[in-house]
């Protein structure tokens, strides 16, 4: 199996496994967090730094509604939903956020915490940057389908490459052939809201998720679950994306702690519903399809 990097587009670097956990060659740059403190439904608050790809979507200077992973320098991973029909001048994206205020929350306060401090540092050097971005192109996948969510992925290309930093880092693709992950755990991050048709999130929520069986999946939801679905969240309590993450990743730690989007949220029925999991399009089933399109753009 090959962990795909993208770095500056060419050359694609390609780490090759022997397992989810070990490595015969090391990519440099994807998947590598600055801080790894330990729509998010039954979530909690994250921290600067920890979730580095994450990107904010913005349309008409309008509030954020959707969310995506910085794969290259250039390029963001999302949704089609969020971007289908949606001019790229009326588009804008911000990287390296962390709390859309600019705030740290009410739990980091504590000035003499050193925690604290480090976590203000990275938002200072994030707020002497440019962090938002035009869009120049948007990709939907040619093949997605609006009413049964098939083939929900797009590709957007910045106005200009990302100046990476330490809270703006890529994030890596898994291989195509990528093993079950049935029973395993995953992240979602995001900025959405915390309850279904309740209030969005300032600061970037997580929390982990469980993968389902796509059968158990289907069983649950009841139609449009595909072999290109990966369904994931809380058997017993909530833990979902809800409204607001649609397009952010899915992200799991495969390789020396380096993260790869395994998902892209698409939709769910409500949010956090216990025997309802949320539905993301499947990252490996797309991996040559993304890599083909930013090869092009």
């Amino acid at each position: 199996m090959a962990l795909i990097v993208l770095s500056e587009l060419i050359p694609l670097v390609c780490l090759i496994l022997t397992s989810l956990h070990s490595t015969v060659a090391k990519p440099d740059g994807c998947g590598i967090r600055a801080n790894t403190q330990t729509r998010i439904v039954g979530g909690e608050i994250s921290y600067p730094g920890k979730w580095p790809w994450m990107a904010a979507f913005y349309r008409s200077n309008a509030n954020q509604y959707c969310a995506g992973a910085l794969i290259s320098d250039r390029h963001v991973l999302t949704a089609a939903h969020c971007v289908s029909g949606v001019h790229p001048s009326k588009l804008q994206i911000r990287l390296g956020e962390f709390d859309l205020a600019g705030r740290l929350p009410a739990t980091q306060q504590n000035p003499d915490n050193s925690n604290n401090n480090s976590a203000r540092a990275l938002l200072e050097d994030n707020s002497t940057v440019n962090n938002i971005f035009n869009v120049e192109k948007i990709t939907v996948h040619q093949q997605y389908e609006p009413r049964s969510h098939l083939h929900d992925i797009a590709i957007v290309r910045l106005n200009r490459p990302v100046e990476f930093s330490p809270v703006i880092q890529r994030i890596c693709l898994p291989p195509p052939s990528l093993p079950s992950l049935e029973d395993r755990t995953a992240f979602v991050a995001g900025w959405g809201t915390t309850a279904f048709l309740g209030s969005s999130s300032p600061s970037l929520r997580e929390v982990e998720v469980p993968i389902w069986n796509n059968q158990a999946c289907l069983e649950a939801i009841g139609k449009n679950v595909f072999d290109t679905t990966l369904c994931a969240g809380g058997r017993i309590k909530s833990a979902d994306a809800c409204q607001g993450d649609s397009g952010g990743p899915l992200m799991m730690s495969m390789v020396d702690d380096r993260w790869a989007a395994i998902g892209v949220v698409s939709w769910g029925i409500r949010c956090g519903e216990p025997t309802k999991p949320g539905l993301y399009t499947r990252t490996s089933h797309y991996t040559d399809w993304i890599l083909s399109t930013v090869q092009r753009t």
